[in-house]
């Protein structure tokens, strides 16, 4: 079953599916809130943020500046 999931370094990363679901449910609010006030609230801006936040953990291990955060941080 894990071999569905995407994977960083080989570890599966299962999270993604969580991610997935909680992107379309945005979404299906943002269409929900044009429809029913033609206007766009919160729900726009949730999504913009969550979708940072997920590329940010499947991506950012691999850039250098990260790498550098990371190391600087722990040793904090």
């Amino acid at each position: 079953m894990l071999k569905y999931f995407p994977a960083i370094e080989g570890t599966p990363i299962v999270a993604v599916f969580g991610f997935l679901l909680a992107d379309i449910m945005l979404i299906g609010l943002c269409v929900w809130d044009w429809h029913s006030h033609r206007k766009f609230n919160a729900f726009p801006i949730a999504l913009v943020i969550l979708l940072l936040y997920h590329y940010s953990v499947l991506y950012f291990y691999k850039y250098d500046f990260w790498k550098s955060f990371s190391v600087w941080f722990a040793g904090q």
